[in-house]
């Protein structure tokens, strides 16, 4: 799913082939969002004291987990992080361009970009 405004947008996604333990996964972009290299994954952007930062992904089994998955997205990142960010593009821009250049030298965690 795809929920964009302006040229900000929001990815949700979860890879079927991962069944039955599917995570799912958010990427936050700006500008041209149908390419990554715009954007930012939702990890990234917690702080390093949140459980899901470092090579957690939200998994789920069925639908009720699926549910309570979506809310901890809506409530740590959508109202959390996203909301107030996008106040300040040019903060977006800076947190983009510092994952791209902590991707480049490593400075990302294992099995963290998706």
């Amino acid at each position: 799913m795809i929920f964009s405004k302006g040229d900000v947008a929001l990815e949700l996604n979860y890879d079927v082939s991962r069944c039955p333990r599917y995570f799912v996964t958010a990427w936050l972009s700006l500008g041209d969002w149908v390419h990554r290299g715009n954007g930012v994954p939702l990890w990234y952007m917690l702080s390093n004291e949140h459980p899901y930062r470092e090579g957690t992904h939200w998994n789920f089994h069925n639908e009720e987990e699926l549910f309570r998955v979506l809310s901890e997205v809506k409530a740590d990142f959508v109202e959390a992080i996203l909301i107030p960010l996008l106040d300040s593009q040019d903060a977006l821009e800076r947190l983009i361009d510092r994952f791209r250049r902590d991707s480049a030298v490593g400075k990302v965690g294992p099995g963290q970009l998706q």
